[in-house]
């Protein structure tokens, strides 16, 4: 059984402007495919095609990693070339899909080395055997041999286990962070996509005291050589959100926070889930997500000093509440799930 977020119709809207964080031009940029934008095309005559997320080579190709379904899911990638044209030179006419030997796989994230290999992060299973998968490419879009094997590496164990995120470290290795049982977590893979047995807790770092069920949704390396990150707790319809940071060896940062997390629970009327975090260039954190609030809904933003404390001078004790006339009824996505930080942020 595998969780499918969601799926798209036969197609994924590609904004070039948006994806290129170097861009001076117009939002959407015309130069970008059809007016800005790009189709993914379903593979057979049904939506057989979900995207997670798309990231960017160094020679400005793009790739939408997700899942391709005909009647199990096998992860999934298209690149495109810099102007939105499909790049028929990667995998298969563009595309590299799981064989059905690996079984049910979904990307769910995805990261570019500087050398241009593509290292890919699979969800995990919701039933035994629990595991999740590790698949790397070379920029042909071929597995890469010299990682795991051929290309593949499994992180597994006795209790489910769920990724959420991929980040890459300035020395070639990774961190995945997700939910393991019921706790949010963060493994350290090594560049040949080995475990790290010494990291953390027997290869296992937990960010949150023991008592907080959750899941990391998102991390982010610091240059002063810390791993932040964000996530909320499980229960979806009564929960709040946290900002963790541990060390390089897995440990809490002790100065960050309250014992190296902060809570995130800003509403005396509703919840906050947050779902993205990214780093400013001095250190401080900004998190976005979506507020539950009576009968409604509201996206925030949320700026933290680089200790974790709240920014107060930005919006209002460092939260900015973004409305949407009319609010958003509960039934209806309201996630910021992609943003940008400036240097003025």
């Amino acid at each position: 059984m595998r969780l499918h977020p969601f799926k798209l119709a036969g197609s994924l809207l590609a904004l070039h402007g948006f994806l290129c964080a170097q861009a001076q031009v117009a939002f959407p940029s015309v130069d970008f495919g059809n007016n800005g934008t790009t189709l993914i095309q379903n593979v057979g005559a049904i939506m057989d095609i979900g995207i997670a997320e798309t990231v960017e080579d160094p020679q400005g190709r793009l790739f939408s990693v997700g899942f391709y379904d005909d009647g199990i899911s096998h992860g999934f990638v298209q690149c495109f070339a810099q102007d939105g044209t499909i790049s028929t030179s990667f995998g298969t006419n563009g595309r590299y899909i799981t064989p059905d030997s690996l079984g049910e796989l979904f990307f769910v994230s995805a990261a570019v080395r500087p050398d241009g290999r593509i290292l890919l992060i699979d969800l995990g299973a919701v039933t035994p055997p629990y595991r999740v998968t590790l698949v790397q490419l070379m920029p042909d879009g071929t597995p890469d041999p010299e990682f795991g094997m051929n290309g593949i590496a499994d992180v597994g164990c006795d209790v489910y286990l769920r990724a959420q995120d991929l980040l890459l470290s300035p020395d070639g290795s990774a961190y995945i962070g997700g939910m393991l049982h019921a706790w949010p977590y963060v493994v350290h893979i090594a560049e040949d996509g080995s475990l790290d047995t010494n990291f953390g807790e027997g290869t296992v770092a937990f960010p949150m005291p023991v008592e907080y069920e959750g899941v990391v949704s998102e991390l982010a390396y610091s240059p002063g050589g810390y791993i932040t990150m964000v996530g909320s707790e499980n229960a979806f319809t009564c929960t709040n959100g946290f900002v963790a940071a541990i060390d390089l060896a897995g440990d809490p940062v002790s100065w960050f926070g309250q014992g190296g997390h902060t809570m995130i629970d800003n509403s005396p009327l509703g919840s906050e889930i947050p779902r993205c975090l990214k780093m400013a260039t001095d250190g401080a954190l900004v998190v976005t997500g979506m507020r539950n609030f009576n009968d409604g809904r509201s996206r925030f933003v949320l700026r933290l000093q680089p200790d974790g404390t709240p920014d107060t001078e930005f919006g209002t004790n460092g939260v900015l509440d973004i409305v949407t006339p009319g609010a958003v009824s509960k039934g209806g996505g309201c996630f910021l799930t992609c943003f940008q930080v400036e240097t003025s942020c």
